[in-house]
């Protein structure tokens, strides 16, 4: 069925509440004012700052979820028990050693920001009292 012209979509439909499209003629869907994607219009009566809350608290979960799972697959790579505390430097050692021994670092580069590591660390526990 072909469309009347004024069927049509228009091509600038941002502000009327229209569908978002691509205008001219072309090769691609845009191109060819195929629907990209719907025109969206913010609610005034939603609070943003609700809106912000609950998307803070769905991230925090996920974001919690994500970390446990990090936790768990480096406790079974580094053979620690459950009990044990897995630290960002026994990942490091971990992956920059070679043959996962702790000591032989795989490159320069490697051993250099280890250095610098375990030097910072000594610094803040100096200069933080117990």
């Amino acid at each position: 069925m072909a469309r009347r012209p004024s069927d049509r979509i228009p091509t600038d439909g941002d502000l009327d509440g229209q569908p978002k499209i691509g205008g001219g003629g072309g090769r691609t869907p845009a191109a060819r004012g195929v629907l990209l994607e719907p025109y969206f219009r913010w609610d005034p009566s939603i609070d943003k700052a609700i809106v912000g809350a609950t998307y803070d608290a769905k991230a925090c979960v996920r974001y919690g979820a994500l970390m446990h799972e990090l936790r768990t697959l480096a406790r079974e790579a580094l053979d620690k028990d459950e009990d044990d505390e897995v630290t960002p430097n026994d990942v490091f050692l971990h992956v920059h050693t070679k043959d996962h021994d702790g000591v032989t670092f795989i490159d320069s580069r490697s051993t250099q920001f280890h250095a610098k590591l375990v030097k910072r660390r000594e610094e803040h526990t100096q200069a933080t009292p117990d």
